[in-house]
């Protein structure tokens, strides 16, 4: 099983403003049905590994994630429509990203709650407002932001990883066949070469003497 957050993909610069916009049910364990749930609730007791909570598809309710199209100064458009999952994710999705509008900083969000009902704002540090009067936000860790399509990171670091092992049997491969190269050198041809250029110059410099 996996969490909200393994199954949910966006762009690097949204990845903090969508974990903060899932708050909580990022952790969440994603499960078919309530069997499924109450099987893993067994697992966690019998084999002491703590608490955790399941959500099950199959009893996500449907809701309309977009209750009317907004544009503006600032404003970068409902969260629902800035992620991407797959099909069998979009009633989850469509529920917990309900009426929540992703916004640049702090400002837009207060004017955008003061003039809007029943939204949600989320800026790009993280921060959330809505239009309840609930404001939550402050110093930001390090890693926030990385639950957020944690297998598609994964993905693309094991890619990068090849690359760079790919890279690297290249230059050794290289390195071992200028090696050989360079023990195949006759170094004394060299020296005599050089010796008999030598000669030929002293015999010149006679000739002109």
């Amino acid at each position: 099983n996996t969490t909200i957050a393994e199954v949910v993909r966006t762009r690097e610069d949204l990845r903090v403003a969508m974990e903060a916009a899932l708050a909580d049910t990022a952790y969440y364990v994603v499960v078919k049905d309530i069997t499924e749930a109450v099987s893993g609730l067994r697992n966690l007791r019998d084999y002491k590994k703590g608490k955790a909570t399941f959500v099950s598809l199959e009893n996500v309710p449907s809701v309309e994630p977009i209750p009317f199209p907004i544009q503006g100064d600032g404003v970068l458009g409902w969260a629902y429509e800035l992620v991407q999952f797959e099909e069998q994710y979009t009633k989850l999705f469509a529920y917990l990203l309900k009426d929540t509008l992703v916004v640049r900083d702090g400002d837009v969000a207060r004017d955008s709650i003061k003039e809007y009902p029943n939204l949600t704002c989320v800026t790009l540090d993280g921060d959330v407002f809505k239009s309840s009067g609930v404001i939550r936000g402050g110093s930001h860790r390090k890693d926030e932001g990385s639950l957020i399509g944690k297998k598609d990171q994964i993905e693309s670091l094991k890619v990068e990883v090849d690359k760079l092992q790919n890279e690297l049997r290249g230059n050794q491969e290289e390195l071992e066949l200028k090696s050989r190269e360079f023990e195949g050198i006759d170094l004394r041809h060299y020296a005599d070469e050089m010796k008999e250029s030598q000669r030929d110059l002293s015999d010149h410099e006679r000739a002109v003497a």
